[in-house]
């Protein structure tokens, strides 16, 4: 049975990823308390990977987020979704898979025995840049949420009994599609 913790960081996580893929600026804050408590369950269960990556950086990113998507668009205005060039999503992967060995290296010299320290790095690394993605409204945000994230964040969670949130995950998974969907179209809508 899910503790307090735990059922309310996922209903306010689900909660804040609904309202993002609308655009809406409310899932920032809806995120700020989310991935608090969140972090907590985290440090609970000994994912300390997750736990760092929810309060060390989800939490500050969450504002300057906030101040991107109101104030990040030409001249102050709103942002608007667009696409990554060819070269800088080429930059993505390459800096995903630095962050992921940095990442898994920190955490075996700081934590020595933690399960599955890579796995974790690599959910971690590829979180670190969806976010910075999502927070420049970026399309290509939500293929980092559906694959390295999502999916794989489900089969970590399952492997941990952190079941809960691996159905979490899976809702996350289906709506980071549909985020895909509207992201895509509104991209092309702003072009056009």
């Amino acid at each position: 049975m899910p503790g307090w913790v735990e059922f309310t960081g996922t209903a306010t996580s689900l909660w804040s990823v609904w309202i993002t893929q609308r655009r809406n600026v409310l899932a920032l804050p809806v995120g700020i308390v989310s991935v608090t408590l969140m972090g907590w369950f985290f440090l609970d269960i000994g994912l300390v990977g997750q736990m760092l990556l929810h309060w060390g950086y989800y939490l500050p990113i969450q504002f300057w987020a906030w101040t991107q998507w109101t104030r990040g668009g030409d001249g102050h205005t709103e942002l608007t979704v667009t696409r990554l060039t060819n070269r800088t999503r080429l930059a993505v992967l390459v800096v995903g898979a630095l962050l992921t060995a940095t990442f898994g290296w920190v955490l075996d010299v700081g934590w020595g025995e933690m399960l599955y320290t890579y796995w974790d790095a690599s959910i971690v690394a590829a979180s670190v840049l969806a976010m910075i993605l999502m927070s420049r409204k970026k399309v290509e945000s939500w293929w980092l949420w559906i694959l390295p994230v999502n999916v794989s964040a489900i089969l970590l969670y399952v492997s941990t009994g952190a079941y809960m949130f691996a159905a979490l995950y899976c809702l996350f998974l289906v709506m980071a599609f549909v985020g895909l969907a509207r992201w895509t179209r509104a991209a092309r809508e702003a072009t056009t």
